[in-house]
């Protein structure tokens, strides 16, 4: 079970929260939809920590033109893109064919009622990707992502079945649903953002903890 948290402010927010066995550190930038949370040399200084200390750095971006997005990915250091935004299956086959060391994550975006054509467009993204990650559309804003709002799990479980890649879960998680949501649609790895976050909208530490122990079935220490 792979887990992922995305959005950080500053080191000191990302090293209160490493030490809890987080796989991924999502770092969105070139966001259609929301602010970036840092600057460009910010989320350099994150990512290269998040390497250090044993986590892998993946950049969550919208970009969707191929010397923009690899331009950025290299002056992040990382080889783990998220591809949220509108791009083009040859865009993918471009990306794996140039840099097949990379680890591409294709979102899976589910707007209620268009479900259906969501998971028969993702078959044409799955030759070129190593993974999928299943959000939520949000009507009222547009965003297609980092929403904080779950989608009906049950497509999900759906693109699990029908997929040859491994595929990440995300929108609305938090402690309280992951692990229902992990037992429900057999997913290989979940992500949360606002769901981690204390009223500040900082991550705090021991929402991260409760997440990673219910997302990977372990009990709390005593």
């Amino acid at each position: 079970m792979i887990v992922q948290v995305a959005g950080f402010h500053n080191e000191t927010e990302l090293r209160a929260v490493l030490s809890h066995a987080i796989d991924w550190v999502g770092i969105p930038l070139r966001l259609a939809y929301h602010l970036p949370d840092v600057t460009d040399a910010q989320a350099q200084m994150l990512c290269d920590l998040a390497s250090q200390l044993g986590a892998k750095p993946v950049l969550i971006t919208y970009l969707d033109k191929f010397e923009p997005l690899v331009s950025l990915a290299q002056y992040l250091h990382v080889n783990h893109v998220q591809l949220h935004g509108d791009v083009s299956p040859a865009l993918c086959r471009q990306l794996r064919e140039t840099f097949p060391e990379w680890t591409l994550i294709k979102s899976v975006v589910f707007e209620r009622g268009h479900e259906p054509s969501s998971l028969l467009n993702s078959k044409k993204y799955e030759p070129f990707v190593d993974w999928f990650i299943t959000d939520t559309f949000d009507p009222l804003t547009g965003a297609r992502g980092a929403t904080g709002v779950a989608h009906d799990w049950r497509f999900s479980a759906d693109l699990v079945q029908a997929s040859s890649i491994p595929v990440m879960v995300a929108g609305g998680l938090n402690p309280t649903n992951v692990r229902r949501c992990v037992s429900e649609t057999g997913c290989s790895g979940v992500d949360a953002h606002t769901g981690l976050e204390d009223r500040q909208g900082i991550k705090s530490p021991g929402l991260v903890a409760e997440f990673v122990r219910a997302a990977k079935g372990k009990k709390a220490s005593r």
